[in-house]
């Protein structure tokens, strides 16, 4: 569904990332882990529109999408929930799914209802202001409003920062699910053993280049690639 191919991206004049190759297929979860300052992030935005990309392509659905601005991606059916402000701390959850749904024509209470059948959670805060929210219900929140524009696909940078333990997993558990519903994702994270009990594959990211890619499994029983990039102690 999506391949990024020999992407080296960054900010300005700097490259941040040098030559990187991923891939997500439907249905499937992806996710880059690797030490902090090692460009996963600035990969993510690469892909959406918000890092340039210097050299490389990225290709969604047979589509060359590279360089796009952010909005034309998201009319291609890519959805975007950055790590930070992602959410409208001011308006109402239900205001807030509306915004996501900004470039719908028609069937937006229809696209609501779906989207909150897979978030019921929030369905009893639709009135309630996001900045009374939990941090796990406004991550909740910053996935449902990214699922109102009708993507296939999701690119999720770092959707547990800064949460309990408990709503970690709990987040995570959401992400699954998607991808069992169908939609595809792509995401950054740094709690590495617990994102890839839910991945179906994944690529380590160091000082901008990909030093490994597999099954999530060969990254755990690998003990140098735990304890030098992942901080896994064995």
């Amino acid at each position: 569904m999506l391949e990024a191919k020999n992407v080296s991206a960054g900010y300005g004049s700097s490259v941040v990332v040098d030559s990187a190759t991923v891939e997500a297929r439907e249905g499937d979860v992806v996710t880059i882990v690797g030490p902090n300052g090692s460009g996963k992030s600035t990969l993510l935005k690469s892909i959406v529109g918000q890092a340039r990309v210097f050299s490389g392509e990225i290709i969604y659905n047979g589509e060359d999408i590279t360089n796009l601005r952010t909005d034309q991606i998201v009319r291609k059916g890519i959805g975007y929930v950055p790590q930070v402000e992602n959410v409208f701390v001011n308006l109402t959850v239900k205001e807030n799914l509306e915004m996501g749904g900004y470039m719908i024509d028609e069937g937006l209470e229809e696209t609501m209802n779906e989207v909150l059948s897979l978030f019921p959670e929030l369905t009893r805060h639709m009135n309630r202001k996001v900045s009374v929210l939990s941090g796990g219900e406004r991550q909740m929140l910053a996935i449902a409003r990214s699922l109102m524009a009708r993507p296939r696909m999701l690119i999720v940078d770092e959707p547990t920062a800064n949460l309990a333990p408990k709503l970690v997993h709990k987040v995570l558990a959401k992400i699954r699910e998607l991808a069992e519903a169908g939609y595809s994702v792509l995401m950054v994270e740094q709690n590495a053993k617990k994102a890839l009990d839910i991945s179906d594959y994944c690529y380590i990211l160091a000082s901008g280049k990909l030093v490994f890619e597999g099954r999530p499994k060969e990254v755990l029983a690998h003990e140098e690639f735990g304890k030098i990039y992942l901080g896994l102690r064995t």
